[in-house]
């Protein structure tokens, strides 16, 4: 889960957007009611993913330390020396 992320009570209820998480299993949400801003915390467990938001663009270096996001790059063609 992370911030912006769109997520539901299990138990039902409106969209909420993620808004903040704390390191103490809580999740700070919003959501509107009737056209005003409401917030509320929930714990982690109680709530579910309706829609994530995009990852972040992640460094370079970063990005093939896993290979997750790396793109496979075409093998190098060995240089010509310099005579």
């Amino acid at each position: 889960m992370r911030v912006g992320d769109v997520v539901r009570l299990r138990s039902g209820g409106p969209d909420m957007t993620v808004e903040c998480l704390r390191g103490t299993g809580l999740v700070e949400c919003v959501w509107f009611n009737e056209g005003r801003r409401e917030a509320g915390q929930f714990v982690v467990q109680t709530l579910e993913c309706v829609s994530r938001v995009r990852p972040e663009p992640r460094a370079r270096a970063e990005a093939g330390s896993d290979g997750e996001d790396a793109a496979p790059r075409p093998p190098r063609k060995p240089r010509k020396g310099m005579h």
